[in-house]
């Protein structure tokens, strides 16, 4: 009797112990994440109209990593040159988010991908 006691107790700790763990090294990093994806959609709205920069339409794959997806034909100049705008928009609403400098901004993958022309596609880092 005092061993299903033993054995019953051990489980129920253990199963705190794997709650705790799980709530504090997979559930805290989330909220960083969904922070950043805010302040993605943010850039997004701010960006204007796609169709005008060559971009058929953006997936936010996690918070870090983007990819735009192009429907007609354009150059890859003018599909880089908009990455790089929507990566010096998006560091100016991190920036008026927290005005203070912060030292653990993620690097950010901005990618573009033709939906039927597999060799128009490419990535820009966005630091």
């Amino acid at each position: 009797m005092r061993k299903k006691y033993l054995l019953t107790g051990a489980l129920v700790l253990l199963g705190v112990l794997i709650f705790a763990g799980y709530r504090l090294f997979i559930l805290s990093p989330q909220t960083e994440e969904e922070d950043n994806r805010q302040a993605i959609r943010e850039t997004i709205a701010a960006f204007g109209s796609l169709d005008a920069r060559g971009f058929d339409q953006v997936e936010i794959l996690s918070s870090r990593e983007i990819r735009f997806l192009v429907g007609g034909e354009q150059k890859a100049q003018e599909l880089e040159a908009s990455l790089q705008e929507f990566c010096h928009l998006l560091k100016q609403v991190r920036d008026a988010k927290d005005p203070a400098p912060a030292t653990d901004n993620p690097e950010i993958q901005l990618s573009y991908h033709h939906r039927q022309i597999p060799a128009t596609s490419g990535v820009y880092l966005c630091q």
